[in-house]
């Protein structure tokens, strides 16, 4: 299911501690609520080989230290990924907020740049973005981590 690519991008509700990533009902229940699906668990991603995958994730909490769903990533053998730690915003229709970090950042790795070059370069676009004041200020929290247990190039 989410094997075989050079580059995974989510844009999913995580919680806090969880081992899950869900997604929204596209219509609103009988209260006029969405509720939450799950979409993938820890589960499904330490059962994937990962391996050189790089992710971009707008999906909350998936920077913090202790995160679970990072822990498996990790241990699916994911080269890097590019994340926000504690609540981030995306777009739902349209790119908002953390979104753009993550058109900028894709477009980067399109050129052939290494994650970290890629992550400069969309930070920089996200920068120019911050001071027009199309983007919040909280999207340039988003750090750039790579694989502590596996050694790869610059």
């Amino acid at each position: 299911m989410i094997e075989g690519y050079d580059l995974l991008v989510f844009n999913l509700h995580g919680n806090e501690n969880d081992t899950v990533w869900y997604g929204e009902d596209k219509e609103p229940n009988s209260i006029g609520i969405r509720t939450r699906v799950p979409v993938i668990t820890q589960d499904h991603i330490l059962a994937a080989d990962l391996s050189g995958t790089v992710v971009f994730a707008v999906n909350c909490y998936l920077g913090d230290e202790m995160s679970p769903m990072k822990a498996a990533l990790w241990a699916s053998g994911v080269k890097a990924i590019l994340s926000g730690d504690q609540l981030n915003y995306g777009g739902v229709y349209k790119p908002a907020g953390a979104d753009h970090l993550g058109i900028a950042f894709r477009w980067a790795l399109g050129m052939r740049l290494t994650p970290r070059l890629a992550a400069v370069l969309a930070r920089l676009y996200v920068r120019l973005m911050v001071s027009k004041g199309i983007v919040k200020k909280d999207t340039m929290a988003f750090r750039l981590e790579i694989n502590p247990s596996k050694k790869y190039g610059p």
